[in-house]
């Protein structure tokens, strides 16, 4: 989601997901990065809307909040499996016999890819600090149900 529009706030929830702020000079935007959104360049796509609105990439600020870091990511077969198709296996991390994905990583690609010089990447893992977070993965695994959500906004005022 973009807006111009002053008082108007965005926003949206997560639990493991990545929330994502953009700032440019007229704009300022906010995305829900999941692993689907981000293997389908919801990223890449949002840089492009701004930049079809006359926003300068090399303007834009980007700040990623709390999301499930790569230590606690744990992928199975079929997961891996895609992440090759989509020739991002370099973003798959081994440790003993298990394999988790570098989702910090592959945001960092992504903003680079397009230009983006001005970040900040949270390395706050959700999943790691359920006493400060929820996380969606954490409450599966032990509480086994849903859980909350955390809640990012952005506007202009």
């Amino acid at each position: 989601m973009i807006t111009k529009k002053k008082g108007v706030l965005l926003g949206i929830l997560t639990a493991d997901c990545a929330p994502m702020i953009i700032i440019g000079e007229k704009y300022v935007g906010i995305i829900h990065i999941g692993w689907k959104g981000l293997l389908d360049g919801i990223i890449e796509n949002t840089i492009i809307e701004l930049r079809k609105k006359s926003e300068r990439v090399d303007n834009l600020i980007c700040l990623v909040g709390p999301h499930l870091q790569g230590k606690s990511f744990i992928i199975q077969k079929d997961f891996e499996k895609m992440l090759i198709k989509k020739n991002k296996k370099k973003y798959v991390i081994k440790i003993k016999e298990k394999k988790f994905f570098n989702f910090s990583k592959l945001i960092l690609h992504s903003l680079k890819s397009m230009g983006i010089k001005k970040y900040e990447i949270s390395k706050i893992d959700t999943y790691s600090n359920p006493e400060l977070f929820f996380s969606y993965r954490y409450s599966k695994y032990y509480d086994g149900c849903d859980c909350g959500r955390q809640i990012s906004v952005v506007g202009i005022i």
